[in-house]
């Protein structure tokens, strides 16, 4: 049975244009050949896909959900977007495409955004929310 994201892609005729790649092994190999990360899930903890994005300097576009905004500095390091607004997705993503600088310096932020989230920076914060409750 065909499964309703390949029909709407059918449908749309972007099944040449958007892959459904599935569970992959080969994560760091994706990242080295893509421009930008989008994400825009309806929900999330603490995105490890951005995590990783930015590790790799990647520009992002997601969704202003909790997780996302706690990684994503708009206009900074990625652009947000409304949940479910498909234009604002659309023209964050064309923005990014035809400004290939734009991509370069949002991924340098990325990368120097996340180093504020190391593990041991994490542990630490996560210490101290612990203690609290105690």
């Amino acid at each position: 049975m065909i499964s309703k994201t390949y029909l709407l892609l059918y449908r749309n005729n972007l099944e040449h244009n958007i892959l459904l790649l599935g569970h992959r092994k080969d994560i760091p190999i994706i990242l080295g050949i893509t421009d930008i990360l989008a994400l825009v899930s309806l929900h999330e903890g603490l995105p490890r896909n951005l995590m990783e994005a930015m590790c790799n300097k990647k520009a992002i576009v997601c969704t202003n959900i909790r997780g996302n905004i706690d990684l994503v500095k708009d206009g900074e390091n990625g652009l947000i977007v409304n949940v479910a607004d498909i234009e604002a997705t659309y023209n964050s993503i064309l923005k990014l495409y035809k400004d290939r600088e734009l991509i370069k310096i949002m991924g340098e932020k990325s990368f120097k955004y996340i180093q504020n989230f190391s593990e041991e920076d994490v542990l630490k914060e996560m210490e101290i929310v612990y203690e609290s409750i105690i």
